[in-house]
């Protein structure tokens, strides 16, 4: 008998559980790839509007963007 899900205990059902259609690489060289564009994007859009930015605040933008927007918005709708 096939297991119905690949968590403990196996033989209990867990409702509404759908099975994962993605390998684990695709996931994962997805999330890089969409991270690497947004965080970008907020890199040219921050040294733009002040040139002069430090390597500190360009980490705090870019944590900040990474938390705020990409994660919660787009991740957790998935």
């Amino acid at each position: 008998m096939k297991p119905l899900h690949s968590y403990y205990p196996v033989g209990v059902e867990i409702p509404s559980y759908i099975p994962n259609e993605w390998s684990t690489l695709a996931l994962v060289s997805t999330f890089a790839v969409t991270c690497t564009i947004v965080l970008a994007a907020a890199k040219t859009i921050a040294t733009n509007v002040n040139p002069r930015i430090t390597i500190p605040e360009l980490s705090k933008v870019l944590w900040f963007t990474l938390c705020t927007f990409y994660l919660p918005l787009f991740m957790q709708n998935q």
